[in-house]
């Protein structure tokens, strides 16, 4: 599950999501770029997020499995939200798919 996860994300925010943003969504090169920003600094918080959250969620006796069966779903459910064009603001999906890709192995 972490593996698939890590392939979609580094396939999805290095080789399809400025061509969706600029071809599906409509937006401009200046747009796409700051898209691809925020997706960049999304997986930042995302890397804080690996050295924190499972170690304070396993004092609450829920484990790294669960924890990645939980954010895994997350991350195929913003996909689907982003193929359906979920009316939701782009920052938020593309952001959200940054994140919940890759949580903790």
């Amino acid at each position: 599950m972490s593996a698939t996860s890590v392939g979609t994300a580094w396939a999805l925010h290095g080789l399809w999501a400025a061509q969706w943003l600029a071809d599906v969504d409509g937006l401009d090169r200046a747009a796409v770029v700051q898209q691809l920003f925020v997706m960049a600094a999304a997986l930042s918080l995302k890397a804080f997020l690996l050295g924190v959250l499972p170690d304070r969620l396993r004092r609450y006796g829920i484990g790294t499995e669960a924890l990645l069966a939980i954010v895994g779903l997350l991350f195929i459910a913003i996909q689907f939200a982003i193929i359906f064009r979920c009316p939701m603001s782009s920052y938020v999906l593309w952001g959200t798919a940054a994140v919940s890709a890759q949580l903790p192995c």
